[in-house]
């Protein structure tokens, strides 16, 4: 759907369906599709800084974005997940571009065993990959066994290899890995990936270039981002990175050089519910451009981010071009907008949209997002497809007996295909 100004203000993402507008025309997953060829699924670009223990969020609590509150580094709740209605993953906005290795990785280990372990698929890896499961036999096989005895490894395996063969492969694994991660997850990444190097690294493809410096913004310092505190992501353009709902953000800006963000953002559920993510995250100032950030040194994965800011205007909106590098994918990227407001204001769309130029993209290749917040409907019975919808059903099951079986169970398909 071609969007003019006027009709973002009407464009909204239905917090269940997850149908979402873009600005003009253009591919709707941006100019990165994660379903380019790849010898593994793209890695979580963010990730915790430390773990507390998870919080839920139940619809009785308030889910209104405003009612999350803001954290700083070290407090209680730092990389928690939040989720409605169930047990949360542990997983992070940060690390999309980790958790999808495991999937690969084990079934190339699989793909090797016999009998049972090859249900999971005819070929799930290919036979070029066979290299890959020898080694994870070879190095890995304790974070193997970890991975298909944890609830959460084990629904990814199952997840991912539903992916295989499809013509969105990449974006798929993707969402595999926002809805399903653990510590055993992380485990078997750290050995397969950073360790042991058994799953080789997704090179720089090139779509994703460091802009010059003439391209960016004068003037800009971390107070611009600070001083506002709520932010929220209103357009995006990397459909796996980028494009959630009630991305709300909060920013401390120590000084001029160092500001430090809590990223709160929902993942929606195939039942119509959502697990509510939160994050935290560090960058400071380059030291010869005050228009490019950085986040470094981090051990997990040893990823790094780098933004760039070719535009903003105080008070109202920030331009975020973002290239970044794992030991899984070196120069995955995007960008996005931010606003102080809740939707963009298609008053700035002309200015972006010279704004995005700059740096090589197209604004009309943005998606805008929901950041009405809505609380959760009603838990109601729904197809199960993986441990997370079957245990919500028991749950609406256990409300509704009451002395009398509930008839919708009956009608509740044993083998939903997902």
């Amino acid at each position: 759907m071609t969007l003019s100004a006027a009709a973002v203000p009407t464009m909204r993402v239905a917090a269940q369906s997850r149908q979402i507008g873009k600005f003009g025309g253009g591919s709707t997953s941006g100019r990165p599709s994660a379903s380019a060829a790849a010898p593994i699924p793209p890695l979580r670009r963010r990730r915790t800084l430390s773990r507390a223990a998870p919080v839920i969020f139940h619809a009785s609590a308030g889910a209104d974005c405003g009612e999350r509150g803001d954290l700083n580094a070290g407090e209680t709740g730092d990389g928690d997940d939040v989720m409605t209605h169930a047990s949360p993953p542990i997983t992070s906005w940060m690390k999309r571009a980790g958790t999808g290795a495991v999937a690969f990785a084990a079934a190339a280990a699989l793909a090797l065993a016999p009998g049972p372990a090859m249900a999971l698929g005819s070929d799930p890896i290919g036979s070029g990959n066979k290299e890959t499961g020898q080694c994870l036999i070879s190095n890995c096989l304790p974070e193997l066994g970890s991975c298909l005895s944890d609830v959460k490894c084990a629904q990814s395996l199952v997840c991912l290899n539903s992916c295989y063969g499809r013509p969105d492969e990449g974006e798929c694994q993707v969402d595999c890995g926002d809805k399903y991660n653990s510590e055993a997850v992380e485990s078997f990444n750290t050995c397969a990936v950073s360790e042991k190097k058994c799953v080789p690294q997704k090179q720089d493809d090139g779509r994703y270039p460091v802009p010059s410096f003439d391209s960016l913004a004068t003037g800009f310092d971390t107070n611009i981002l600070g001083d506002k505190k709520t932010w929220y992501i209103v357009a995006g353009l990397n459909k796996s990175f980028d494009i959630f709902d009630c991305q709300e953000h909060f920013f401390t800006a120590s000084d001029k050089d160092h500001v430090n963000i809590t990223i709160n953002w929902r993942v929606q559920r195939p039942n119509g519910q959502f697990y509510e993510r939160r994050d935290i995250q560090d960058f400071y100032v380059d030291e010869n451009n005050s228009a490019v950030l950085h986040n470094n040194g981090n051990e997990y994965l040893h990823y790094q981010d780098d933004w760039y800011i070719p535009g903003y205007k105080e008070g109202e909106y920030v331009f975020v071009y973002y290239r970044g590098s794992n030991d899984a994918w070196d120069g995955y990227g995007g960008a996005t907008v931010y606003s102080t407001k809740r939707e963009l204001d298609p008053a700035y769309i002309p200015e972006l949209t010279a704004i995005a130029k700059k740096v090589g993209v197209d604004f009309s290749d943005f998606v805008a997002t929901d950041n009405s917040c809505k609380a959760p409907g009603p838990l109601e019975l729904s197809k199960v497809v993986d441990l997370d919808t079957l245990f919500d059903n028991a749950r609406v099951v256990g409300r509704e007996i009451g002395g009398v079986f509930s008839p919708k169970l009956a009608a509740l398909p044993l083998n939903p295909k997902p």
